[in-house]
């Protein structure tokens, strides 16, 4: 039977093929599918309707019409729709038939005879009992800790039942109450209402987690141009698994043997010794949270991205002929940029239904290392197996000739980047999320605890970076973690000084204090190297979930403290003045309520890592930040950019270097 990920995707390419057609008349074939309607009845509470969209509620696919009607639809065990041309005769087990304006056909089909529509007046769709006994959607609000604690409390039946039960949490199916149970180490046999209150929040993470990884997997999919969602149901949407089918064999986290049983007439696996043990609440796979159908988002214009900046434009015809056998439609491409980045140069990219983000380095660069396209694609293609904030790369073009560098093509992630207003964020770059989602930005502006948590989140996801196994994921080779703060002190040092322009005093003081007493490498973790509020995505209903982080350009091998040094680097405090806080890429809200060491010391509790010499890892972000702004405003100096927002950026350089060596005087950061 499918479950609620797969109706999800279902669902969406439904509305993608039929929203806005109207339903010129409807054939009943199979009286039993409609069974709260005569056929006649039927065909004509929908003959006539145009739908405006289709979404989902539980595992109900929902047909919203403009006449005050819903039509609801669930698959059962076998059910499919299929889109047919005028021309095509009806396959076998054709239940239902709903001839659009377009002169297709969208027809039910189900070989069991198992599945399932009624049409309900909309006003009253709430209230109607496939949909009245529903738990709340796990990405809502209302799925919430609160609920989970009330809601286990009260059942008796064992977690594996209770998970499976729809009434108490809609969404999760054989499949994924397995694995949910793995990733936060829970026996299948506990009672409910013996889950201890510390354990449900790596429950509650670990259901959106599996759910939301199924969705991200299920839309990778590619899609049959008739059958609708075919290929992305039946056993569910992945191969590998963590435990589900995976009996006999090494549990990934221990290597003990899954075991199998049954409860309630389903199998049940989990491995015996992980989930006895306490939940890893810190290293748990942190999923990306999604945005679903319930209701469908209405369609609208792009809004993070703008017209093409002049002197960054791509050719569009060497382009399109390179995308056009990955694209698999005849549609025109179309072409717009994210505005915010500095560095590497990223596009939207639209070709017919689908979209690509393209990631090129930027015009005039001189040093090829240092925006290294088919690295950053390696990069990605093995951490976003392992990591699922890393978007996932798709498609890497070596042929210079085409947009006249090398560049890759990655998956589009969808969230809120927090810049400047948390407001004025909110409302220019999602206008069209959930109602819930204004309270919450409104409780980021003027709730402590919340910003404490969205702050506490954003280092703690930069911990679980750096708690990654970066050998087992295959990125041994990545870097060279002997002597690396060595090598990035010295390294950005002759950079600063291969790019200057102008005089920095304060800069080269801070350089020379720096260059004195270079400690050793504290450990060895994957470091981001630009990690910073302007390059992760928050999911818009949840600011303190993270849905993806963005620009993995110098990503290598390092020292984790490094790393964190680069981040509070980023982080501005009142003494930076309000220029340099209010500068629009920084998340003025949350760096005038939380300090510096209030971040280090989240880090070093979500770590285990000592950061008592946090001065010296702070004072070189500060200035490889520096050196940064400086690269880029010689390129604006020398014309290889003509973006206006790079004239000033000799004046940050000279800020920051005051404020590095104000650190240096103070012995804080």
């Amino acid at each position: 039977m499918p479950e609620m990920p797969e109706v999800e995707i279902v669902a969406r390419a439904l509305h993608q093929a039929v929203s806005g057609r109207r339903i010129v008349s409807a054939e009943l074939l199979r009286p039993r599918l409609a069974p709260f309607a005569a056929p006649g009845r039927f065909a004509e509470t929908l003959g006539g309707g145009r739908i405006d969209s289709v979404g989902r509620r539980g595992k109900n696919i929902l047909f919203d019409l403009d006449n005050g009607r819903t039509l609801l639809t669930h698959l059962r065990m076998s059910g499919r729709f299929m889109l047919l041309p005028p021309e095509s005769e009806h396959p076998k087990f054709t239940h239902a038939v709903f001839h659009l304006d377009n002169d297709s056909r969208l027809i039910f089909q189900d070989q069991r005879h198992f599945g399932l529509m009624k049409v309900i007046e909309s006003a009253g769709l709430s209230g109607d009992t496939a949909i009245a006994k529903l738990a709340p959607e796990p990405f809502s609000p209302e799925f919430c800790l609160g609920y989970l604690l009330r809601t286990l409390g009260r059942s008796g039946c064992t977690l594996k039942e209770f998970l499976l039960d729809q009434t108490k949490v809609c969404g999760l199916g054989n499949i994924y109450a397995s694995e949910a149970m793995f990733l936060a180490r829970l026996s299948p046999r506990r009672r409910a209402k013996n889950v201890a209150q510390r354990h449900i929040e790596p429950l509650l993470e670990s259901i959106r987690g599996v759910l939301a990884e199924a969705i991200s997997v299920a839309e990778t999919k590619v899609p049959d141009p008739v059958i609708i969602g075919e290929g992305v149901y039946g056993d569910g949407v992945r191969a590998d698994w963590l435990v589900y089918e995976r009996e006999g064999l090494p549990c990934t986290a221990c290597g003990a043997p899954i075991r199998r049983i049954r409860q309630g007439g389903r199998s049940t696996y989990f491995c015996s010794k992980c989930q006895r043990l306490p939940p890893l609440c810190s290293v748990i796979y942190r999923r990306p949270a999604v945005k679903l159908l319930v209701p469908p988002e209405p369609a609208s214009t792009d809004q993070e991205t703008a017209a093409v900046r002049s002197g960054e434009e791509l050719d569009l015809t060497s382009l399109t002929a390179f995308l056009r056998p990955h694209a698999e439609s005849e549609a025109p491409v179309e072409l717009s940029q994210f505005p915010a980045g500095s560095s590497n140069l990223t596009y939207l990219v639209k070709a017919g239904s689908r979209e690509f983000v393209l990631r090129r380095p930027p015009f005039g660069n001189t040093v090829k290392t240092a925006h290294d396209m088919r690295r950053e694609f390696d990069v990605l293609s093995k951490l976003s197996a392992v990591y699922p904030p890393a978007p996932r790369p798709i498609i890497f073009c070596a042929d210079e000739s085409i947009i006249g560098s090398e560049f890759y093509l990655m998956e589009r992630r969808r969230g809120l980047i927090i810049r400047g207003s948390i407001i004025s964020t909110y409302r220019v770059s999602s206008p069209h999320v959930s109602k819930g989602s204004a309270e919450i930005v409104s409780k980021l502006e003027n709730s402590q605890t919340f910003r404490l948590r969205a702050s506490d989140r954003f280092i703690r996801n930069l911990s679980d970076l750096h708690a990654l196994d970066y050998k087992a994921a295959g990125l041994g080779d990545l870097g060279h973690p002997e002597g690396y703060p060595r090598r990035q002190v010295e390294g950005w040092t002759k950079r600063y000084f291969a790019a200057k322009t102008n005089e920095h005093p304060e800069l080269e003081a801070a350089i020379e204090w720096l260059n004195k007493d270079i400690p050793k490498e504290s450990g060895a973790s994957i470091v981001h190297n630009d990690y910073k509020f302007d390059n992760v995505m928050l999911d818009p209903d949840d600011l303190t979930q993270i849905t993806a982080v963005l620009d993995w350009e110098m990503v290598t091998i390092g020292d984790p403290l490094m790393d964190l040094g680069t981040t509070l680097g980023y982080w501005m405090s009142a003494d930076a003045g309000e220029e340099l806080m209010r500068m629009p890429f920084n998340p003025y809200v949350l760096m005038k309520n939380v300090s510096r060491q209030q971040l280090a010391d989240m880090y070093a509790e979500a770590s285990g890592r000592d950061v008592s010499n946090i001065l010296f890892y702070y004072v070189f972000g500060t200035f490889k930040i520096a050196v940064i702004a400086q690269q880029i405003y010689a390129r604006f100096v020398n014309g290889s950019t003509k973006d206006a927002r790079f004239a000033n950026f000799d004046r940050f350089v000279g800020k920051l270097g005051e404020i590095a060596v104000r650190a240096i005087d103070s012995q804080r950061i």
